[in-house]
């Protein structure tokens, strides 16, 4: 059987659409990717060599859902375009983890949260509740007014930890200055629910820091934060 390519024309660039439908969704690149969700191009480019020029510029699929829509539109978006890119970002932050999907370790949680914390001005905290096989129970989040400052809830995590009877908990916040140095309340409070879930038998894997693409371990930094 011969299966045919469908190319853009005078290129050897094959189409994405196709190429999804051939392979599969994991086969596409980022910047087949994002044509997908832009469709077309204009008179000068096709739309993976648009996707390409801009994936370049922006430093990446981050970068493209990092910026507003002013930007976008600056650099030659069309308004409809912007608008599905925006719709796709905010579909991805309000869509919630399956119950039951693993979360192993720090990089697990760091990975199942990147959506969540992309492009936030202010400061927020995600919180996991994991069971004895450490599958998700439950997430939780909160967001705060505050662009520099995360108050940690730590009555309502302990509340909800023991009403969901979760083995272990990770926290996950942003700093939106985009340090990952934990400030001194970082410190604190990871101290505090950390002896408290202790003491009900709940234990905290981790606390992370997390900017754009990369993300500090608290547990990793400061271990004695959890061994009290």
């Amino acid at each position: 059987m011969v299966i045919k390519i469908h190319y853009f024309k005078d290129t050897l660039l094959e189409k994405p659409r196709e190429k999804a439908s051939r392979l599969g969704m994991s086969s596409l690149s980022d910047v087949e990717l994002l044509a997908l969700l832009l469709e077309t191009g204009d008179k000068h480019e096709n739309v993976l060599e648009l996707s390409n020029r801009y994936l370049k510029e922006k430093g990446g699929l981050s970068g493209v859902f990092s910026k507003e829509e002013k930007e976008l539109l600056a650099f030659g978006v069309k308004k409809a375009k912007v608008f599905r890119l925006l719709a796709v970002k905010e579909v991805l932050v309000r869509l919630p983890l399956s119950k039951g999907n693993k979360i192993p370790d720090s990089d697990t949680a760091f990975e199942k949260s990147k959506y969540f914390f992309l492009g936030r001005k202010t400061e927020s905290l995600l919180v996991f509740y994991l069971s004895a096989n450490k599958n998700l129970i439950k997430q939780e989040s909160f967001n705060f007014c505050e662009i520099s400052q995360v108050y940690i809830p730590i009555k309502a995590i302990i509340k909800e930890a023991m009403k969901e009877e979760a083995n272990s908990v990770i926290l996950l916040h942003n700093h939106t200055s985009g340090s990952l140095v934990p400030s001194r309340d970082d410190e604190k409070n990871t101290k505090e629910i950390s002896f408290k879930l202790k003491g009900l038998g709940i234990l905290l894997l981790d606390s992370l820091i997390v900017f754009e693409n990369e993300y500090a371990s608290l547990r990793k930094l400061q271990p004695s934060l959890f061994d009290q």
